[in-house]
């Protein structure tokens, strides 16, 4: 029978492993307040261009609900609602503006304010 290959030789020593990283430190939720009720809020207008589905309420403060083009608004007329918000086709909740009846125009300035103090908490918090 042929001789037996020699044995390999021993496999070098595994540098040891780097120590495990301490978790990522838990943040703070963001309070959004009021604007927890919108998918979209601006202080500037909304435009669509027609092939659009939005699904939640949308609105701007503080200039007038006509900022918001494209959605072929219907104005509420229920009795007792005295148009505090517009309907369209093209979302599943209502269109909020500035110019509508009472409360909206208070409810969208606490929106507002909400949404700046959300964005000033999340732009000052460091970066993961």
């Amino acid at each position: 029978s042929p001789p037996s290959p020699p044995p390999s030789p021993p496999s070098p020593p595994q540098p040891p492993s780097p120590p495990p990283q301490p978790p990522c430190p838990v943040r703070a939720v963001i309070d959004l307040g009021i604007t927890v009720n919108f998918c979209l809020l601006t202080k500037s207008g909304i435009t669509s261009t027609g092939a659009t589905s939005v699904d939640g309420n949308i609105g701007t403060s503080p200039i007038t609900v006509q900022s918001i083009t494209g959605f072929a608004l219907q104005y509420d007329t229920m009795p007792f609602s005295n148009n505090t918000f517009a309907t369209s086709s093209l979302l599943s909740g209502n269109v909020y503006g500035a110019d509508l009846a009472v409360p909206t125009p208070a409810k969208l300035t606490q929106a507002i304010s909400d949404m700046e103090a959300a964005y000033v908490d999340a732009a000052g918090r460091p970066n993961p």
